[in-house]
């Protein structure tokens, strides 16, 4: 409910503020592309949840994949006819925003997907208060931040965008495999320092991917390209939060099997039921099993992602080493901007 208003005058804003200008035609819009895009994400997300969750194991589990790679299909049927495609396909036969659309997905998994998360684990893991578990996230923010910053200056300075993408993948798999190790006696400095770095890994890739794609795009699918590459780390972000959510509950409902009968008789509730709050409920005995169960749970969550990140390591070293079109051409300081 805090959103909404914020959300409403946002969109007051635009409707007031941002100027309009008539392009001359009539753009056609790919209704048929859209749906389809939705149904193959929808049913795919809810597939991951089921399936990597163990929750359902009814006929939905190998309904939905085929439901997803028809409606895949059926998108790549209507994106080759299209007159103005979502995706228009040609634009995959170029390596690099090929490899950068696999990328932004994998990255989107791994760390959009995961940010939810967090809040969760630094509260039952390390049994931090709200507040403090808030306040965690701002090394998250500056770290973002920097890397973004940083990225754009030696990206404008020397036209070359290739080695981010690999130092953030790099970076990933480093940071996933220390939080791992993340337990209830971790110093908060520690949790705050892989706070900064798991962010500086987004800010080192998500903007020198953009201005990958855009500089590889031809000149009329510009605006294309940048529009699928957000698209793929939305759908990234999406299977994250499904196939995180799943993991965690699988490592949960796992490790439920393994805790003793007074601590089950202590819970009001099954392990994947338990929050924060219900923990600090419970006598300290049961509140440490229970706390090492979530432990050993987000644990497979960070492997997880520690392995998404090596995959989109691979990817990274196969984009073409280039420098930006027009800083080669003009000599001198370039600006890169992605939009």
């Amino acid at each position: 409910m805090i959103n909404l208003p914020i959300g409403v005058a946002v969109i007051a804003v635009l409707a007031l503020v941002m100027p309009s200008f008539e392009t001359g035609r009539q753009p056609s819009i790919d209704y048929p592309g859209g749906l389809l895009l939705a149904g193959a994400v929808t049913a795919t997300v809810f597939w991951a949840e089921e399936a990597l969750g163990g929750g359902y194991g009814g006929v939905m589990v190998y309904l939905l994949p085929v439901i997803a790679i028809a409606a895949i299909v059926g998108f790549v049927l209507v994106e080759k006819r299209a007159v103005e495609p979502i995706v228009p396909l040609h634009i995959l036969s170029n390596r690099t925003i090929a490899l950068a659309l696999v990328i932004s997905v994998i990255s989107g998994v791994a760390t959009l997907g995961m940010l939810n998360y967090f809040a969760l684990f630094l509260q039952t893991v390390t049994r931090l208060p709200p507040a403090y578990a808030g306040l965690l996230f701002l090394p998250s923010s500056v770290g973002s931040l920097v890397a973004s910053i940083g990225t754009g200056y030696i990206v404008a300075r020397t036209g070359r965008y290739k080695p981010f993408p690999v130092a953030a993948m790099a970076l990933g798999i480093l940071v996933m495999l220390a939080f791992a190790t993340v337990h209830a006696s971790t110093p908060i400095w520690v949790i705050g320092i892989l706070m900064f770095f798991f962010s500086f890994s987004i800010g080192l890739q998500m903007q020198t991917l953009m201005v990958a794609v855009q500089s590889s795009a031809p000149h009329r699918d510009v605006g294309a390209a940048t529009g699928t590459l957000t698209l793929a780390r939305m759908i990234g972000a999406s299977l994250g939060l499904a196939a995180n959510g799943g993991i965690l509950t699988a490592g949960l409902l796992r490790g439920q099997a393994g805790i003793s009968a007074e601590t089950l008789a202590a819970m009001p509730g099954t392990m994947s039921e338990m929050t924060p709050a219900a923990i600090a409920t419970l006598p300290a005995t049961a509140a440490q099993e229970v706390v090492e169960v979530f432990t050993t749970a987000f644990g497979s969550v960070f492997y997880f992602a520690a392995g998404l990140f090596a995959v989109g390591l691979i990817c990274a070293l196969f984009v073409e080493n280039k420098k930006l079109e027009q800083h080669a051409a003009e000599p001198g300081p370039q600006v890169a901007v992605a939009e």
